[in-house]
C-alpha cells in the first residue's frame, strides 16, 4: 500500500509537470506544497466523492456519467483552493476549462498506476 501510494506520488508528479508544459494555465507550486495537494486530493478521492458518486447515482446513469466528472472537478477545486501546491492562473485559459485538463491529467495517471500495480 505504501509503495503504491509512493508510486501514485511519482505518476501524478510527472503527469502534472507534463499538464504545466503542455496547458500553461497550470502551475506547480514547490514540492512540498504539492504534495500536500496530492494528500489532501487522494483524502478526497478515498472519502468523499465515493459518497457522493453513490448518492448520485440515478441522476448519473441518466447523465451518462456526467455527473461524476461534475464531482471530480469539485473534488480538484477544493483541493486546489485548500493548498498552494497547484495554482491555476485564470488569465491564460477558462478555469472550467483548466479544471477539465487537470481532471483528465489525474485519469490518465490512474489508469497508468492501476494497469501496473
Amino acid at each position: 500500500m505504501i509503495l503504491r501510494s509512493i508510486f501514485y506520488f511519482v505518476i501524478n508528479l510527472v503527469m502534472f509537470n507534463l499538464a504545466n508544459k503542455v496547458w500553461p494555465a497550470i502551475r506547480l507550486g514547490n514540492y512540498l506544497d504539492f504534495g500536500g495537494f496530492l494528500i489532501l486530493l487522494t483524502i478526497l478521492n478515498w472519502s468523499v466523492v465515493p459518497i457522493l458518486n453513490f448518492l448520485t447515482f440515478p441522476i448519473n446513469f441518466l447523465t451518462l456519467g456526467l455527473v461524476s466528472l461534475i464531482i471530480n472537478l469539485i473534488a480538484i477545486n477544493f483541493a486546489a483552493n485548500l493548498s498552494r501546491g497547484l495554482i491555476i492562473d485564470t488569465k491564460n485559459a477558462s478555469y472550467i476549462l483548466t479544471l477539465i485538463v487537470i481532471a483528465i491529467t489525474l485519469s490518465i495517471s490512474n489508469m497508468i498506476v492501476n494497469k501496473i500495480n
